[in-house]
């Protein structure tokens, strides 16, 4: 999770460059940013899940 966060964080603050994911993260809070670590955290993998 705390991967997650950091890399979140590098793309809004430019510090990772990819034109994409800085679009997807410039609007998100830090508190979005954790909460979104939070959830996929969560998830556990389900190989029969459609």
């Amino acid at each position: 999770m705390e991967y997650l966060v950091i890399a979140l964080q590098a793309f809004k603050s430019g510090q990772r460059k990819h034109k994409n994911m800085t679009l997807q993260v410039e609007a998100l809070s830090d508190q979005d940013i954790e909460d979104i670590a939070v959830y996929l955290a969560a998830q556990t993998n389900n190989p029969g899940a459609e």
